[in-house]
């Protein structure tokens, strides 16, 4: 089983600062969880996370990774991250070799990995994060996205336990921002544990377990996200605003007299919730992939319809619909545009990584809380 990382009353100074960057903060990870550490720009994330992986050393307190205390020599810093991997805000911090193959296989080459293993991790890593056709470009050729999913790559070769994403979707546009958390969701369901900081509310509302808040270097929230942004004051008072989702559903819950409870998380759920229907005649039709190419003539043979809107989800999925040339109506955020749909009383498509599978059906599990039952059926061909 990997082990929790955590920090026991830990406070670092920058030099030649008056206060410090953290001040007593306590933080763990759970295994196999998503965790986020939400707060302003500012508040310290970034030095909490460098805490983390051992770059900087506490001017107090314990950092652990299990249950001994980080010892800062070279033999368990290497074993500590390669365990845990970060990826930083800015790409340009972290990439350095010249081209995109080269910067991906340096933390396995480091790691004493045969030529043969590292290869193996470099494809897999790039594929991954939809790069591998990009595997020898020189790295100043790369957009700033392009640039976000090597550093990201480069985490990912590692094989770690435990991910921690530094604002991994800031300077993306909103598609992207959805495939990065796509990623970190599929890398959850293979039990790897995922912290991912960030100020953007609406992105880890509807994803995050565990809720950690920063204001001023201390940790002033712990707990679930609902309990957190139901307290307004202490949301404004860090900074931050309650999640679009969340707002919606508290004011006009308010507003009728009635409870927030249970809270949507989606906008599905939301509408769902508000405005109860039961069932619905759309089906919904599922279709897994391991990244291979799809036989568009058999899927609809099976489903027995031309032309039906198809929805993606995930890396492989989108690399499979990539090469067998299929059209996408609803390219990300797919499970809710085939929600949409069967809300409508249309039947779709939705293609997705075998790993994602789970993912996939709690999303309609989650919709019979608020009253709606929305038909499914796997394709198998």
């Amino acid at each position: 089983m990997a082990r929790d990382l955590r920090a026991e009353k830990v406070s670092y100074r920058y030099s030649n600062a008056k206060y410090n960057a953290i001040d007593s903060v306590d933080f763990r990870t759970a295994n196999g969880r998503r965790t986020a550490i939400l707060g302003e720009n500012g508040c310290g994330k970034s030095t909490l996370i460098y805490q983390l992986n051992g770059v900087y050393k506490p001017l107090s307190g314990t950092v652990l990774y299990g249950d001994e205390p980080i010892s800062y020599d070279k033999a368990f810093l290497s074993e500590l991250r390669s365990d845990v991997s970060v990826v930083l805000q800015n790409p340009d911090d972290q990439i350095f070799s010249s081209t995109v193959e080269e910067d991906v296989a340096f933390g396995p080459l480091n790691s004493g990995l045969s030529r043969e293993e590292v290869g193996e991790r470099i494809e897999r890593s790039l594929d991954r994060v939809g790069m591998l056709e990009f595997a020898e470009v020189p790295v100043q050729r790369l957009s700033y996205g392009q640039k976000k999913r090597v550093s990201l790559a480069g985490a990912l070769a590692s094989y770690p336990k435990i991910l921690i994403l530094d604002e991994p979707t800031a300077g993306l546009d909103p598609q992207m921002s959805r495939e990065v958390m796509e990623i970190t969701n599929s890398l959850n369901m293979e039990g790897i544990t995922v912290v991912v900081s960030t100020h953007d509310v609406n992105l880890i509302y509807p994803w995050v377990d565990d809720l950690y808040v920063m204001r001023n270097g201390r940790i002033v929230f712990d707990g679930g996200p609902e309990e957190f942004f139901s307290d307004r004051s202490s949301v404004y008072l860090s900074g931050l605003e309650q999640p679009s989702i969340f707002s919606i559903n508290y004011n006009m819950e308010l507003l009728r007299g009635r409870s927030p409870r249970p809270y949507p998380k989606t906008m599905s759920q939301v509408v769902s919730k508000l405005f109860p229907v039961g069932s619905f005649t759309g089906t919904v039709y599922m279709y897994r992939t391991e990244g291979g190419r799809i036989d568009q003539a058999a899927l609809e043979e099976a489903i027995g319809r031309e032309g039906i809107p198809t929805a993606v989800y995930g890396s492989l999925a989108r690399r499979s619909v990539s090469e067998s040339k299929l059209r996408v109506d609803f390219y990300f955020n797919g499970i809710e545009g085939c929600i949409r749909e069967a809300m409508v009383n249309h039947d779709s498509l939705i293609i997705f990584d075998s790993g994602l599978k789970s993912s996939v059906l709690e999303a309609f599990d989650a919709l019979r809380e608020y009253g709606t039952e929305i038909k499914i059926k796997e394709l198998v061909l």
